[in-house]
């Protein structure tokens, strides 16, 4: 993935921390728990007396991130779109093998030196 979306998440993260929730937090203080005892006295509920607060919504996902042919088997995508299952070890196989992890490279370094 490019940096593309890690930034998107990045400014997100900053803007909801430092705008959003605290906007949140005065408009939760400065107008719904007062409109709940206004309510309270004129409709004789107990509202107020109850705890308000607004949902987060994380409008990125990291679903971008994953590289979904590293993650199913070939029998899988197969299935996903209406083929015949192989048979045997190749349809068991991922759609994109991972040919080296970061622990493989740590071994060669290890093995170098």
């Amino acid at each position: 993935m490019n940096t593309g979306g890690n930034s998107y998440r990045s400014i997100f993260s900053i803007k909801n921390t430092t705008v959003i929730e605290p906007m949140q937090a005065y408009v939760t203080e400065k107008l719904i728990y007062p409109l709940m005892e206004i309510c309270d006295e004129w409709m004789g509920t107990n509202w107020s007396q109850h705890e308000f607060g607004i949902k987060p919504v994380m409008p990125i996902s990291f679903i971008g991130d994953l590289d979904i042919n590293a993650i199913i088997t070939k029998n899988e995508g197969r299935e996903a779109i209406g083929l015949t299952a192989y048979d045997g070890k190749e349809g068991n196989a991922f759609v994109k093998e991972n040919k080296s992890t970061p622990f493989s490279h740590e071994q060669s370094a290890m093995q170098n030196n």
